[in-house]
């Protein structure tokens, strides 16, 4: 988590309060969502050449999905 909070601050200019939503409690505070947060981290990777070594979650779901449905098909 650290590795994202500095990225995004050091990317976007984002203040640590606004990447950690401690000003949600604030009247009129605004804080970033862990899903956007992972969105924007991973197109700074992405920018940065950082290109992903294998399949991410809903790869790995689909993968699953597939073999067992395959798996049932060969019964």
């Amino acid at each position: 988590m650290p590795v994202l909070i500095d990225a995004l601050m050091h990317e976007y200019g984002m203040t640590l309060e606004y990447v950690t939503g401690r000003d949600l409690g604030r009247p009129k505070g605004q804080g970033l969502s862990l899903a956007a947060g992972l969105m924007l981290y991973t197109q700074i990777a992405l920018r940065h050449g950082n290109v992903p070594a294998g399949p991410d979650y809903l790869e790995q779901a689909l993968i699953r999905a597939r073999k067992a449905a395959r798996d049932v098909a060969n019964k």
